[in-house]
């Protein structure tokens, strides 16, 4: 009885987690899938561990939050990869990356109006989305 029991829970549990929080991004495409498949689920946690978090200032992940919460009412965001422009390499102001990253991802909304770019790069054996964090420089002046 308590193995149909584990049975039973685990089946729940399964049946509670959206399935955009079980797709690996092993290619740029499938990055583009699972963010995609995040912003449809309306699942900023998926759309989170999409991300290479390490040493990002707080303000890069709000502003990554608000911009995909953006996406979630239709007609939703549509998410296409970009070449990196040079200027995307560098980024200005104490900000470095942890990995370099390798093209762009594009988040436009469903209107057509503006639109969001994200550098992506493989982290490990995964592609992530890759955010600047601070310099050391920068972290001993604020200090």
């Amino acid at each position: 009885m308590k193995t149909l029991t584990v049975k039973a829970l685990l089946l729940f549990v399964l049946a509670l987690t959206p399935f955009s929080s079980c797709l690996a991004a092993d290619s740029a495409e499938g990055l583009v899938k699972a963010l995609t498949q995040a912003i449809k689920d309306k699942d900023i946690s998926a759309a989170n561990a999409l991300v290479d978090w390490r040493n990002a200032p707080v303000v890069a992940y709000r502003f990554f939050q608000m911009s995909i919460a953006d996406c979630f009412d239709p007609p939703f965001c549509k998410v296409s990869t970009g070449p990196l422009e040079e200027a995307d390499r560098s980024p200005q102001g104490g900000y470095v990356y942890a990995v370099q990253p390798e093209a762009l991802l594009k988040v436009i909304p469903g209107d057509g109006n503006g639109d969001l770019t994200l550098p992506f790069a493989k982290v490990g054996s995964e592609y992530k989305i890759v955010m600047t964090q601070d310099t050391p420089e920068t972290i001993a002046r604020a200090k």
